[in-house]
């Protein structure tokens, strides 16, 4: 245990000392707070610097509609108050359309009867002023009908002033924000495991070729040195990790009002249980495919070998990945559930699967304790591979020959 203490020292300064994680780190979390501010961007930057209007339809004054004009086609506005914020009034649709094509109105808007209008902008969004106008021509026609038929006008706020409060639950699928959460879990976790097993298959090889890993053996056990440095290229991607998540929050703390603006709609369902339930399959099936990196380094003996080695575990994570992305828009799919249960495949789908649907809680410990046992079992066969191919100096070695060695007790 010393020995592999002392490994996982020098193996996490050396990768945190390297030039290249740090200018990773430094220039992903940077992209990452820059992706808080599109939102914001997006606003400054609208076309031709005009009005955004950024406000509620309720929100929005008479000073907004300074230089707009206004088109009447049909029916009677006499008494419609919105009229007297527009800047002019126009005759001519063709001029109203020429005015604002030239720049000298923001939008126009046609009045073609007392129930129809048509707004007319030159690359502004117009949603809000449109919902506005026709919020205000409802209440206008509404109290044109209780004033023809006589009715208490006092009846119209009432009426009309009941709001209806709604919510819905689904007790078998969780909130449409979880949708987001899982996507980010999934893409996460596939850079994570890739980047840095390829990291340990590739410090393991690079050791075999260039003889280091003979004097590592002298001195200390191959046990200690798997474990050592599974356990710090694992430590120093979670440290990565926890960087990239800190910047989104910075991100997310200096633009919460635009983000949210645009995520209003989304409602996340995600508390105590899911991110306990997330953080255990991340660091788990992290672990899991750490030490498989590090057994396939082992089987090669140059390090230009590596990619071909390592094919068995990037083809689980390309299908784990493929499942999760099943499960993301159809999470009752049978193979999908069955994929939950599988360890090379259930870091990334069990946690998809739990954001998305209910699970209960018999599925996720049965699928917890294979996970556990995968592990244990495949540290053990890792270790049993990495001190074989600290022994082969040859050709590069097959994995399944490798286990059938394994099996057979021709390791010690």
């Amino acid at each position: 245990m010393r020995n592999a203490k002392i490994v996982f020292g020098f193996e996490l300064r050396s990768i945190l000392n390297k030039k290249s994680f740090t200018i990773v780190t430094v220039v992903i979390s940077v992209i990452i707070i820059v992706a808080t501010f599109i939102p914001k961007l997006s606003s400054l930057f609208s076309n031709d610097s005009k009005t955004q209007y950024a406000g509620t339809a309720e929100e929005l004054e008479k000073s907004e509609f300074e230089n707009t004009g206004y088109l009447i086609e049909s029916g009677d506005y006499s008494d419609f108050r919105l009229i007297d914020n527009f800047t002019q009034e126009f005759y001519d649709y063709a001029e109203l359309e020429k005015e604002i094509l030239n720049g000298k109105l923001n939008f126009g808007v046609v009045f073609k009867g007392i129930n129809s209008f048509e707004v007319i902008s030159n690359g502004i969004d117009m949603s809000k002023v449109s919902a506005f106008i026709e919020s205000e021509l409802l209440d206008y026609n509404r109290t044109g009908f209780f004033k023809k038929h006589d009715i208490n006008m006092e009846l119209k706020d009432e009426v009309y002033g009941i709001e209806i409060n709604s919510t819905q639950t689904d007790l078998k699928r969780n909130s449409s924000g979880n949708f987001i959460f899982a996507i980010l879990y999934a893409a996460l976790m596939y850079t994570l495991i890739i980047l840095y097993g390829s990291t340990v298959s590739s410090s393991v090889a690079r050791e075999k070729d260039n003889r280091t890993m003979e004097i590592l053996i002298a001195n200390t056990s191959s046990d200690s040195l798997i474990i050592g440095k599974t356990l710090a290229a694992g430590l120093a991607g979670i440290i990565q990790t926890v960087i990239f998540i800190l910047s989104f929050v910075i991100g997310l703390i200096i633009n919460y009002t635009e983000l949210s603006e645009k995520l209003g709609t989304l409602s996340l369902d995600i508390g105590t249980a899911s991110i306990a339930v997330t953080a255990f399959y991340a660091v788990s099936g992290y672990l899991l495919y750490l030490f498989i990196f590090a057994a396939l380094g082992a089987l090669v003996s140059k390090i230009e070998d590596v990619n071909y080695a390592i094919t068995p575990a990037m083809i689980f994570i390309i299908l784990s990945y493929s499942m999760a992305q099943i499960g993301l828009f159809s999470p009752e799919n049978v193979i999908f559930k069955i994929s939950s249960y599988f360890p090379f495949t259930s870091m990334l789908t069990m946690p998809v699967r739990y954001l998305m649907v209910k699970v209960g809680v018999l599925e996720l410990m049965f699928s917890a304790v294979i996970m556990v046992l995968s592990i244990v079992f495949v540290s053990f066969l890792a270790i049993k591979i990495y001190r074989l191919g600290s022994l082969n100096y040859g050709n590069r070695m097959k994995f399944f020959e490798a286990i059938r060695m394994v099996k057979k007790g021709e390791v010690d």
